[in-house]
């Protein structure tokens, strides 16, 4: 069995948003460290968001910058990318996406 179970914290001020989330990790037998994040969103105006998050697992590390773009009410683009700060994190892992609003 593998199972992780996890908490996170939101927190919006004048000058953005904070989050923090960490979980706790249940394999071969035992329970770990799972992965954990901070992070900070930014509207930069009605239609743009900006984002700043440091996320990791274990000993691996990566900062990643984001861009959301809202193209709909119920549409937005995402385009980010991470950046390794240790060996066994990819060097340069940009990703897009589009989340779904309702």
């Amino acid at each position: 069995w593998v199972g992780a179970a996890g908490f996170g914290a939101i927190k919006g001020t004048s000058v953005g948003t904070f989050t923090g989330q960490v979980s706790l990790a249940y394999e071969d037998g035992g329970f770990q460290s799972g992965e954990y994040a901070l992070g900070y969103l930014k509207h930069l105006s009605p239609k743009m968001r900006a984002g700043l998050m440091l996320q990791g697992e274990g000993e691996d590390l990566s900062p990643v910058g984001e861009l959301q773009w809202s193209l709909t009410p119920h549409a937005t683009l995402q385009l980010n990318s991470g950046f390794g700060l240790t060996q066994k994190v990819p060097d340069f892992a940009p990703e897009v996406g589009a989340i779904r609003g309702h």
